[in-house]
């Protein structure tokens, strides 16, 4: 017979990506021996043998609490905004027994306070097989609400501007709907469609894209978010517009073809890239295949129990 392991998943938080991602995900997959509990408390999480913390922890001596009797493991997913936050928060990384970061540049900010390990983010919003895009389909963006400046910014700028692409920007995000117009986001072309995020709309946009756009700002939480959609993009098969250094440009040169650049993404659209970003798509899928990503997170946190697997006989 089998000992379970509890595990303790929150804070439940559907407002925000990363749980919807990386919460549902662990607690629709972390399969036997676990036993999965989720919670809302981020102060008061249940008792279980492992709890996880996904992006936001409860006060220090709190967590000194939890971690007496449990095994504490932290997905921070970008909620640090400088080397500095991570420092100033030492009393609390030093309580947990593991630190899951989603970019590999996150890793040193880490090491000296607590275990810390690199996880790749599952494919979550993909097509089910890649298309080869062609080039009469919009230009998408997919995001949250507060990432939206500098897209804004490019596509006021000479090459973003839809006049002169002789295309419309597609926006899918979680706007107002009382305020879902394209000028009150900032955009001063008129070529834009702004609709309310959905997994339906998702969907639809990627089958219809010609390229998506992930543009990052230059802040430190913008530098190390995980390139999750712009892996969901290339896995469909469609081209990812981002700028030089990003932390897209940084993860898609390693795994695909080039990322296209806001800077002169209209003259390397090609056929020829299009169909490099196709022939990628595929690898990228197996690689990074949902099924296998969270049996990963399944063996990394199987050390760390204090139960073992008995039998009875």
């Amino acid at each position: 017979m089998t000992s379970l392991i509890q595990v303790a998943i929150g804070p439940k938080l559907p407002e925000f990506g990363s749980w919807n991602w990386l919460g549902e995900g662990l607690s629709q997959n972390l399969h036997l021996p676990f036993a999965v509990e989720q919670f809302a408390d981020v102060v008061h999480p249940p008792e279980a043998d492992i709890v996880i913390f996904i992006k936001f922890l409860p006060p220090p001596q709190q967590l000194a609490l939890v971690a007496r009797n449990a095994k504490v493991v932290y997905l921070p997913v970008d909620i640090y905004g400088s080397c500095r936050e991570i420092d100033d928060a030492c009393a609390s990384i030093r309580c947990l027994s593991k630190v899951l970061v989603n970019r590999q540049r996150l890793l040193r900010y880490f090491r000296g306070y607590c275990e810390v390990d690199y996880i790749d983010h599952p494919l979550k919003f993909a097509l089910p097989e890649p298309r080869l895009t062609t080039d009469d389909g919009p230009i998408i963006w997919i995001g949250q609400l507060c990432n939206i400046r500098p897209v804004v910014d490019w596509s006021n700028s000479e090459w973003g501007n839809t006049k002169s692409l002789g295309r419309e920007i597609w926006v899918l995000t979680n706007h107002d709907e009382r305020n879902a117009s394209a000028n009150s986001l900032g955009f001063a072309s008129g070529d834009i469609r702004v609709e309310r995020w959905s997994e339906q709309k998702h969907i639809e946009y990627l089958e219809v894209a010609t390229a998506a756009i992930d543009i990052k700002g230059n802040d430190f939480r913008a530098r190390h978010k995980p390139p999750a959609k712009a892996l969901d993009f290339l896995a469909s098969g469609i081209p990812v517009i981002t700028n030089r250094g990003s932390s897209v440009d940084f993860h898609v040169s390693q795994v695909g073809p080039s990322p296209l650049y806001v800077d002169n993404w209209r003259n390397s659209l090609t056929q020829e890239y299009r169909k490099a970003v196709f022939n990628a798509s595929r690898n990228l899928k197996e690689n990074l295949d949902p099924t296998a990503k969270w049996e990963g997170f399944r063996r990394n946190l199987l050390p760390l129990s204090t139960l073992t697997e008995t039998v009875k006989h």
